[in-house]
């Protein structure tokens, strides 16, 4: 076999950090912000280390809580700032 044609996948050695998975989070989420990674992306790359078993579903998920506090907040007297901004703070 040549070596273009052999691959290995090595499985982690040790089971990530709470350190690690917070590195993880905030890497991502600067990449998301940036418009460098998708959403999407971003919630596979975390899936098996936060026990997300259905990404697309968990995706729904999220998008659902996005629009009910939206909708929460359009719902307060004198709040013109999207529920999305202030997550994101």
């Amino acid at each position: 076999m040549s070596a273009e044609g052999l691959a290995l996948a090595w499985p982690p050695w040790f089971a990530p950090t709470a350190a690690d998975r917070q590195a993880l989070a905030t890497t991502l989420g600067l990449l998301v912000a940036r418009g460098v990674l998708s959403e999407e992306t971003a919630t596979r790359l975390v899936a098996d280390g936060f026990d997300i078993e259905d990404v697309p579903a968990e995706r729904l998920l999220i998008a659902a809580e996005k629009q009910a506090a939206e909708e929460r907040l359009a719902r307060q007297p004198g709040t013109q700032t999207k529920a999305t901004e202030q997550l994101a703070t």
